[in-house]
């Protein structure tokens, strides 16, 4: 199964086959989209894999995990974190949680519980105490 990123608030379209991503500025920091697709846990559960790219424009070093909150949804209900990535090949879940020097671009991966692999995957990023996310999109698993 593939994952395709669809329109969401007009930061990720789908345009023939291609993906084109639009940064999106959360005052001094920028986050891109750069990938989602399916994977399994440790228990061999099925997980979506999220792949941002995060930038760091402020004057002090900072975490992606302290500054975003980042939830996904399936159905309207809320999608349990994948915490540790250890038995999936590859990926390191602990990005989120690294340091990075002001001026610096750093890819982060997340990872969610998936209730089926059929149900469209809707993201919301929002910074920490503020009510609206300031950017959301969909992943349709095909």
């Amino acid at each position: 199964r593939d994952c395709l990123l669809s329109r969401g608030l007009g930061d990720v379209y789908k345009r023939q086959g291609e993906v084109t991503t639009q940064k999106n500025n959360t005052g001094s920091y920028n986050v891109e989209v750069k990938s989602a697709k399916l994977a399994k846990d440790v228990s061999d559960d099925p997980i979506i894999v999220v792949t941002y790219s995060f930038t760091n424009n402020s004057d002090d070093s900072i975490a992606f995990d302290t500054i975003i909150d980042d939830k996904a949804f399936q159905d309207g209900v809320e999608l349990g974190f994948v915490y540790t990535s250890w038995g999936v090949d590859g990926l390191d879940f602990e990005t989120k949680r690294k340091e990075i020097k002001p001026g610096v671009t750093y890819d982060v991966t997340c990872a969610y519980e998936l209730n089926d692999q059929s149900t469209p995957v809707d993201i919301e990023l929002y910074r920490y105490f503020k009510d609206e996310p300031f950017y959301k999109y969909r992943v349709i698993i095909k």
